[in-house]
């Protein structure tokens, strides 16, 4: 599940209580459900959110590394040197973040720049160029168009034939530079190959809620049970097309991934657990009706 910009909630957060590690012995089998954050922010961000409801893992860098709570970071791809170089190529500084300024065809402007690396540098660089999205996190007044730095970015890469592709600015205007792995961009599409790492012996059944355009490739994975709200259209297509969950609901404040859950439970996702986990949906949906 992807977290908002926002810390999680009190209503949803008592309801991710309630299902994390949510557990019970049937048949010989021991069944239990385990909710993983799947982010681009940072690791450091995201396991705090996740021990707030008792999470035991996070995906960050949009499936370029991931974290056990309380252990250090482990990356999907391999040190890339070229994200050094595109900092160096804007005037950002190896080990700059939050607000910075950097030279954008010949004028110097202002960023924020969020901190995804580990003790081999960075793993994923996200400039941030407009500063309202972000006003609750960074506070800067000189900063630049999200389409603007994406095509100047795009056109360092091509230029210095640098490993690295240039996302499509997210809904917060966050711009991402992720370096490749087998050929394409890290993405989401990680998911399945980092559940068989944080649970090497379990038969996993993954569901992923996505809501914007950096969701596609998980939601899209053959193993991957898709979920999302009714506000991103081309994940509502993606979603229906392969009969997957499509919330009516709102996200995150009107409760879409708890709606979400609830369906799958509907539907059996969850084996002799999806009585327990309807039950705690539809508890916590009937505290957020208006």
């Amino acid at each position: 599940m992807s977290p908002p910009n926002r810390a999680i909630g009190p209503a949803q957060l008592t309801a991710l209580r309630e299902l994390q590690g949510l557990s019970l012995h049937a048949d010989g089998t021991r069944h239990q459900i385990q909710i993983v954050l799947n982010s681009g922010k940072a690791p450091e961000y995201l396991e705090a959110e996740a021990r707030r409801f008792g999470g035991r893992f996070v995906i960050s860098g949009n499936g370029a590394a991931w974290r056990e709570v309380g252990s250090p970071t482990e990356r999907f791809v391999p040190p890339c040197p070229d994200l050094a170089a595109i900092r160096r190529l804007v005037g950002v500084g190896s080990n700059a973040r939050d607000v910075v300024t950097l030279e954008l065809k010949g004028r110097r402007v202002q960023v924020a720049l969020e901190d995804k690396r580990d003790e081999l540098g960075d793993i994923v660089v996200s400039f941030f160029p407009e500063p309202e999205p972000v006003a609750h996190r960074w506070s800067f007044d000189r900063g630049t168009d999200r389409w603007e730095l994406t095509a100047y970015l795009r056109t360092l890469v091509e230029r210095h034939q640098l490993a690295l592709e240039i996302s499509e600015p997210h809904p917060d205007g966050a711009v991402d530079v992720l370096p490749l792995i087998e050929g394409r961009a890290v993405g989401k599409w990680s998911v399945p190959r980092l559940a068989r790492l944080m649970f090497p012996r379990a038969e996993v059944r993954l569901t992923h809620a996505g809501n914007g355009r950096n969701d596609l490739d998980a939601l899209e994975e053959p193993e991957v049970l898709p979920m999302t709200a009714f506000n991103c259209e081309v994940c509502v297509e993606t979603v229906r097309a392969r009969d997957g969950v499509v919330s009516a609901r709102t996200a995150p404040e009107g409760g879409a991934f708890l709606a979400c859950y609830a369906e799958l439970a509907r539907r059996g996702f969850y084996g002799p657990l999806s009585d327990r986990v309807a039950r705690i949906c539809a508890h916590h949906l009937a505290k957020l009706q208006v």
